[in-house]
């Protein structure tokens, strides 16, 4: 029988909460060092470094746990330059379509490059190696991206492992 004196809500991440502690445990079967930050409203994210100061982030949204989202911030504080930034974020995208690269504007003052691929949270936790790969996969065009990006007079820096960043790539890896 229900508490009529229990207002408690259900946790509306909680099946994203099981996925993410999945996607841990087959990160950690493949010798990948994971981390698991605060959640945001609407999403559970772990964290995974590379280099001095780049890390990936896997997330999982509440209510969509059948899809993670593996994303790096290519690149932060672009130029406002629309039609540059576009046709860059395009050119990289049809070298390598299976690893997109995003322009986020979000319509505020900080323009970013995102790399990110979508899969299926099965696929991931029931392949190990796969997920090892596709991460791997995504620190290597993220590299690539900022090197080319010198290339170019877009400007705009790599994404710090400062708590600042890492909240702007979570909330930016959902919307």
């Amino acid at each position: 029988m229900t508490d009529p004196t229990d207002f408690s809500l259900p946790d509306p991440l909680e099946d994203a909460h099981d996925a993410i502690r999945q996607l841990a445990a087959a990160m950690q079967s493949v010798e990948l060092n994971v981390a698991q930050l605060p959640d945001t409203s609407v999403s559970s994210n772990l964290l995974l470094g590379f280099g001095d100061d780049g890390y990936v982030l896997v997330t999982v949204i509440g209510g969509n746990e059948v899809t993670t989202y593996i994303t790096t911030g290519a690149v932060a504080d672009l130029d406002h330059d629309r039609l540059a930034a576009l046709e860059f974020a395009n050119a990289r995208t049809r070298e390598n379509p299976a690893l997109p690269v995003f322009l986020h504007d979000g319509g505020d003052e900080h323009w970013d490059l995102l790399v990110q691929q979508s899969h299926p949270t099965a696929i991931l936790t029931q392949n190990p190696p796969f997920l090892r790969g596709m991460i791997t996969a995504n620190i290597a065009r993220t590299v690539a991206i900022r090197e080319s990006l010198g290339e170019t007079q877009l400007g705009g820096r790599a994404y710090e492992a400062t708590p600042e960043d890492l909240q702007r790539l979570a909330q930016r890896a959902v919307v």
